[in-house]
């Protein structure tokens, strides 16, 4: 179709949207904090824009990563500073890597890795579609 929309046929008026990155920051959050209906929202609105649920997947693993790789560092002992270095992250963010932490102990984050690690093999090998396992996942947090 060409020319002007006309009044016949309006355009219809899209809801703003939230940014794509602060979606996907979201869902790493809701996820971190155990908030499954927040977390089964946006991963929804995520999917409506196709975003790729492989993708999600790896930002969940490396939020899940490093908040383990702190707590185990944390337990042996190490300072911020000591911890910052070795896992080349500023020192200031370890506060927020440790609040993002706080529903976990390390065994269920070295579980929840072991699945998220499980999931990518079998997405590859399709074994399971990509979008129901990540439900699955979330939903066993």
């Amino acid at each position: 179709l060409q020319g002007p929309v006309s009044e016949e046929f309006p355009l219809p008026e899209l809801p703003a949207s939230v940014p794509l990155d602060e979606n996907v920051f979201d869902l790493t959050t809701a996820i971190l904090s155990k908030d499954k209906q927040k977390m089964m929202s946006i991963y929804k609105d995520l999917m409506t824009i196709n975003e790729e649920p492989v993708k999600l997947i790896v930002l969940v693993a490396n939020s899940m990563r490093l908040i383990y790789q702190v707590k185990l560092l944390d337990r042996k002992g190490y300072t911020d500073q000591e911890i910052a270095k070795m896992l080349v992250v500023n020192p200031f963010r370890l506060k927020y890597v440790r609040k993002e932490g706080q529903f976990f102990q390390i065994d269920e984050l070295l579980r929840c890795l072991n699945e998220l690690s499980l999931l990518d093999v079998k997405i590859k090998t399709g074994q399971i579609d990509k979008k129901l396992g990540l439900e699955l996942f979330m939903l066993r947090i």
